[in-house]
Parts: structure tokens; C-alpha cells; sequence
């Protein structure tokens, strides 16, 4: 037989099986020996024989139909023995949880297939699926196949007999598409090499753009490969190329994405609106590109908390795709996780959490937890959920889970296996595990990654993420400790990665601040908000964050004035970019600079302006509720309403002092009294 023969052999056979999972009857003895074949007739004809062993799952389902169910085995005498083994079933083809005793399932007449699928594909019906079998197989996607089929662990299989048929009914088109993508990818290395050797100094930005044009490739892939079923090879390689064109065409060859000599690139955001702007004409007819392309150009408008713009490519997308039921398709779960993931990062957490809860119930655990873009995205989202509510130990798992899938469907060296580490780095350290973080930092330097510096940068990340934790516990001494080694390790501004060096920066003047220095803060903030414009431009909530730490030490060093035009700044861009968080702080921020500036009743006015859901953001920074208290109770004194005013500001300097504000932040307003 040539193996387009036995390829056709076994899917018929699977076809089969299949037929039987459909009313309800495993067979749970699947072996070439209960295969007969009948080549008589000029083609092969299977029959699948010796029900004996099979076992009736939905009794029911066989009534409906009207078929008789002699000699099936019931649900419910799973442990009976029929001569072959515990299960019924023939050792060499036996799933690894029947010979642990669980009960078989759909999963364990899978795992059967996958065997015999190899045996066929070797031309030996006595080859054991031993370690190196895919050796013995020059074919790719083959060895895929079986692999999904035979994992050990039943969640982690392909998901049913009929997906493995579809799924080996469509070799043709996924070898033309994996071609496709693999040029493409090349184009994008080629591409990303080519910025790197012009802006050698703004590694971030090559990593930015290569990573939005390997991803897209790799997620328009995919989301092809899933429509499989009803995509020819020709459309399908159609499809996938009009994306590389619009990669190329409409981002990688934008004049000044990188101009060569110069340390300012092109802002990405810029690039990503000019992008989305461009995507409805350029896909036009070809809906499920337009929607993968909307939902990477929304992941990097999440990325720099333009959340808005991302709300926006998010609902674009899922527009595209139609009804309820693509809904539930990959992409659109992969849509539903980032549309949670959005809503998170915009503070709507009761919709973030049902949103997520949603998708992960229609995406189920089998899909979350597989090797997929899709799994990806569900980990990814669940992993910023946890650590939004301070889970940091419970995240660690999905983080290790996290990397262990890019792993597996990104390209060797995407720049999503940096960041997926990246995420497992800052797990192990908000759950105070340094040494796993260490080893995490030390792997990025190694190959397949030989990221120069990276092992460094991520130091850098690790003190400052250590650092901010001290600072939130006012313990200011220890965390500008740490401050001053990341400044060593991220070395002179002549030579370091500037984003990094920022954040160093901006972290200086936190503690500063902390310690009641404001001059010397609003100097650090400064000097992180210019290192910012240039990494990352203008527009970009790390420069919101740092002007609102800058107006805050303005503030405390007795300029108002120039205080409330930075509040009134940051209020602004938060509002437009949907982060009632960051306009929470803004509005007490403009409070207290009105009523320093002499205008107490305006601040009131701001005050009982603000809506009851913003107000319930000032929970989340320790301390600010109660400062806001204080605040109102301030600007009551100011209008001369000293009585109602003092019982509130005594209430607030209690709760301030509960909340470990620092001291001479609560003096301020303890002189009051």
C-alpha cells in the first residue's frame, strides 16, 4: 500500500469510530486485528468488527435512534473483566488511564487511533509507540497528529475522534498554509534584523514590531487552520498572504517606521492607528483576516493602555465574525479573553470577571490548557486576573502553563517566549520566589533566545518590581536600596536600554517622594517622563503616570498652580483612554490643588461631581480614600466650616494612619487640627 492507501485505510476506520462516539458506544479494543479489509473491489473497504468490549455510554441516545444494544458493556460495569485485560482492551493499544484503573472515555478510543496510526504510517502493525518514535516518521504534520492523539493525560488529546478526521482530511491545505507562513516568517526575521542593525539602541521597538508581525502570520495560521473544514488550500493561502502583504505594505514598509540614524522612531501607536484605518479595505471580502488582524492590533493597544482604541478593535472584530456561534469559535474565544483582559485594564472588573467566566465555560479546560493560540490566550487572560486580585502564587502555575504553550506554537526565537517568561519572572516574584526568578532571567541569555543584555534588563525589571512592593508598604529606605543596584545594572545612559533606565528613574523619585523630598522627585519623574518620550513618544500611559508623580511632588513642594494644569493633563488622557483607576487619582490630585490655589469650593464642586464608580476606584491605592476624606474636609475648613469639617478630618487622619500613609504626608493635615 502506498501511504495515500493507508492514509485512507485509517480514515475510514476513524470514520467509523467516530460514528459510533456520535450515538453514544465506545469500542475500547481499536486493533488492526478488528479491522477487516476488502480490497476486492479495485479500492480498500473497511470494516470495524468485535464489539464485544464496547461500552454503552448514553443508553438513551441508542433508544432515540432505535438501536438494540446487545453485547454492549453499561456505563455503570466498567470494572467488569472480559478476558482481555482489566478494560477489555488489548495492552499494546491501551490509553495509560485504563492501566491506571480510571474508566475509559472518548479520549481512550483516541488514543487507540493515534497507535495505530503510527503503525500504519511505519508499514508495522507490531511497532510499539516507543521514545523516538518520530524518528521514524519524515512527515511533520503527521507526527503532530499522532502526538496530540497519544498524550498521556486524556484533557491534553485531541479532543474526538472527528476532530482527528477533519483534521487529517485537511493535510494538503495545512502543508500549503505552513509554507506560506514559513516565508512569511522569514520576511519577518529578515525585516526585524534589518531595524535592529539601524536602531541598535531601541531594542524594544524591533521586538515591538517584529513580534506584531510574527504573531500576526503565526494567528492568521491558525485561525485558517481552524476553519479547515471549509476552506480550501487555494483560499486559504489567499487568505494568509493578504495578510503578509498588508504586514509589509501597510506596517514594515511605512516610511519612517525606523529611520536609519535616529534615536526616535515613528511612535507604534501611530503605526497601529494608521494600521486599523487601512485594515477594512485592504481585507475586504475576507472577514476572518480583517478580525485576526483587528484583535493583535488591539493587543497592542492593550499593551500601552490605550484601552479604548483596544475596546474598539475588540467589538470591530467580533463584528466581523458574525453570529453567536463564531462566537465560540477560536478566534472568537481569543476575542472574548482580550475583551476581558480590556475591561480589567479599564477597571470594570464585575464585567472583566463575567466576560472571562463566559469564555472560559464555552472555551472549557481541554481547550484552555492545549497547546494552541487560543489556550494561550485563555492562560494569558487568567494570568492577569490573579495577579490584579493579588494571587501570585495560585498565578505561578499559569504562568509555567503560559510559557509552556508559546513554547510550543510560537517560532523559535518570537519575541512572545521572551515575554512569556517575562510573565512567569514577575509571577515568581510577586510571590516572593527570587531564586526561581533568577533562573528565569538566566535562561533569556541563553540560547535559543541570546538576547544581549536581556539577562541584565531583567534584573532590572526584578529589583523594580521588588522595589515597588516595598514602596507600597512605605518602607522607602529598603526599596531606594534596591533602586540604586538596578541603576548599576541598567549602566549609563549613554549605553542602557532608555525604557529601562525610566523606570529606574521614575522609581528614584517615588522613594524621594516617600521620604518627603518633592524637589528632588518631580527632578527624577522628569528625567523618566523624557526618557519615555523618546523610547515610546508622546502619547503612552507610562508618560501619564509619570506627569501625575510629577504633579504629586509639585503639589507637595507648594506649586499648585503648575500642579493642577498636570492633574487636569492626566485627567484628560485617562478619560479619553477609559482608565477610571488613573482618573480617580487624577481628580484627588485636582482637588488638593484647587484648594491650595485658594479655590476650596471648586474642589468640592469636582468633588461631588465625581461618579460613584470612580469613587470606588480610590480603594485600590492605599491610603487615597481616606486622603480624599481629608481632602473635602479641607476645603470645608477653607469656607469656614471648621465644625462639620474637623470630626471628617479627624476620621481621615485615623484611617491614613491605619493605611501606613507616610508621616509627614498625614502632618499636613494633623496641623489642622
Amino acid at each position: 500500500m502506498s501511504l495515500t492507501e493507508r492514509l485512507d485505510v485509517f480514515l475510514q476506520v476513524a470514520r467509523a469510530v467516530a460514528a459510533t462516539h456520535s450515538v453514544g458506544v465506545l469500542h475500547k479494543d481499536l486493533k488492526p486485528g478488528n479491522v477487516l479489509i476488502d480490497g476486492a473491489r479495485g479500492g480498500w473497504t473497511v470494516k470495524l468488527t468485535d464489539f464485544g468490549s464496547g461500552r454503552l455510554l448514553e443508553p438513551e441516545r441508542l433508544a432515540e435512534l432505535r438501536l438494540t444494544a446487545l453485547g454492549m458493556t453499561q456505563a455503570a460495569d466498567a470494572g467488569a473483566s472480559s478476558g482481555r485485560s482489566a478494560t477489555g482492551s488489548t495492552l499494546m493499544y491501551m490509553a495509560p488511564e485504563l492501566l491506571a484503573g480510571q474508566a475509559p472515555t472518548l479520549q481512550s478510543d483516541v488514543y487507540s487511533l493515534g497507535v495505530m496510526l503510527f503503525q500504519l504510517l511505519v508499514g508495522d502493525l507490531r511497532r510499539t509507540l516507543s521514545s523516538g518514535w518520530q524518528q521514524d516518521l519524515a512527515d511533520p504534520l503527521l507526527v503532530e497528529e499522532i502526538d496530540a492523539a497519544t498524550q498521556g493525560t486524556p484533557a491534553r488529546r485531541t479532543a474526538s475522534v472527528a476532530d482527528l478526521v477533519d483534521r487529517l482530511a485537511q493535510l494538503e491545505p495545512r502543508r500549503a498554509q505552513r509554507d506560506v507562513l514559513a516565508r512569511n516568517a522569514a520576511l519577518a526575521q529578515a525585516a526585524a534584523a534589518s531595524a535592529a542593525q539601524r536602531q541598535a539602541r531601541l531594542p524594544w521597538l524591533v521586538t515591538g514590531v517584529a513580534g506584531l508581525v510574527v504573531g500576526l502570520v503565526v494567528s492568521v495560521f491558525m485561525a485558517v487552520r481552524a476553519e479547515q473544514a471549509r476552506t480550501a488550500a487555494l483560499a486559504a493561502q489567499a487568505q494568509t498572504q493578504a495578510v503578509s502583504d498588508f504586514l509589509h505594505q501597510d506596517v514594515m514598509e511605512t516610511p519612517d517606521v525606523l529611520t536609519s540614524g535616529s534615536v526616535r522612531p515613528l511612535q507604534l501607536m501611530g503605526l497601529m492607528r494608521q494600521a486599523s484605518r487601512n485594515a477594512a479595505e485592504r481585507f475586504k471580502g475576507q472577514p476572518l483576516a480583517e478580525a485576526v488582524v483587528r484583535r493583535r492590533i488591539a493587543e497592542i493597544f492593550l499593551r500601552r493602555a490605550a484601552v479604548a482604541e483596544a475596546m474598539n478593535e475588540v467589538s470591530k472584530a467580533r463584528k466581523l465574525l458574525g453570529s453567536a456561534q463564531a462566537n465560540d469559535t477560536s478566534e472568537g474565544l481569543m476575542l472574548r479573553f482580550l475583551g476581558a483582559r480590556a475591561l480589567l485594564w479599564a477597571r470594570q472588573v464585575p464585567q472583566a470577571r463575567e466576560l472571562l467566566a463566559e469564555a472560559e465555560q464555552s472555551a472549557g479546560a481541554a481547550r484552555m490548557d492545549a497547546a494552541t493560540e487560543l489556550g494561550a490566550a485563555a492562560n494569558r487572560a487568567r494570568l492577569e486576573f490573579m495577579l490584579d486580585a493579588g494571587q501570585a502564587r495560585e498565578a505561578v502555575p499559569v504562568a509555567m502553563r503560559l510559557v509552556q504553550q508559546i513554547d510550543e506554537i510560537r517560532l523559535p526565537q518570537s519575541p512572545h517566549r521572551v515575554d512569556a517568561r517575562q510573565r512567569l519572572a514577575e509571577s515568581y516574584i510577586r510571590a516572593g520566589m527570587d531564586t526561581q526568578a533568577e533562573l528565569v532571567f538566566a535562561e533569556v541569555a541563553r540560547p535559543p533566545f541570546n538576547a544581549p543584555g536581556m539577562a541584565g534588563e531583567y534584573k532590572v525589571r526584578a529589583l523594580v518590581v521588588e522595589a515597588e512592593k516595598l514602596a507600597a508598604m512605605n518602607r522607602f529606605d529598603e526599596a531606594q536600596s534596591l533602586v540604586d543596584q538596578a541603576r548599576l545594572f541598567v549602566g549609563p545612559a549613554a549605553t542602557a536600554n532608555l525604557f529601562y533606565l525610566a523606570f529606574v528613574e521614575y522609581w528614584d523619585g517615588a522613594c524621594q517622594l516617600g521620604k518627603g523630598r518633592p524637589v528632588q522627585a518631580r527632578a527624577r519623574f522628569k528625567a523618566a517622563m523624557d526618557l519615555i518620550v523618546e523610547t515610546m513618544g508622546t502619547d503612552h500611559v507610562y508618560i501619564e503616570m509619570m506627569r501625575h508623580a510629577a504633579a504629586l511632588a509639585a503639589l507637595d513642594a507648594g506649586q499648585a498652580a503648575e500642579a493642577a494644569v498636570m492633574f487636569e493633563k492626566v485627567d484628560r488622557w485617562y478619560l479619553d483612554n477609559v482608565n477610571e483607576h488613573g482618573q480617580a487619582a487624577a481628580r484627588f490630585g485636582r482637588v488638593a490643588a484647587l484648594t491650595d490655589l485658594g479655590r476650596p469650593a471648586a474642589a468640592l464642586e469636582l468633588l461631588d461631581a465625581i461618579p460613584a464608580q470612580m469613587l470606588a476606584r480610590f480603594d485600590l491605592a492605599p491610603g487615597l480614600a481616606s486622603r480624599v476624606m481629608a481632602e473635602r474636609a479641607r476645603a470645608m475648613m477653607s469656607l469656614g466650616r471648621a465644625a462639620e469639617a474637623k470630626p471628617i478630618l479627624r476620621q481621615a487622619v485615623v484611617d491614613m494612619k491605619a493605611a501606613k500613609v507616610p508621616g509627614w504626608k498625614v502632618a499636613r493635615y494633623e496641623r489642622l487640627l
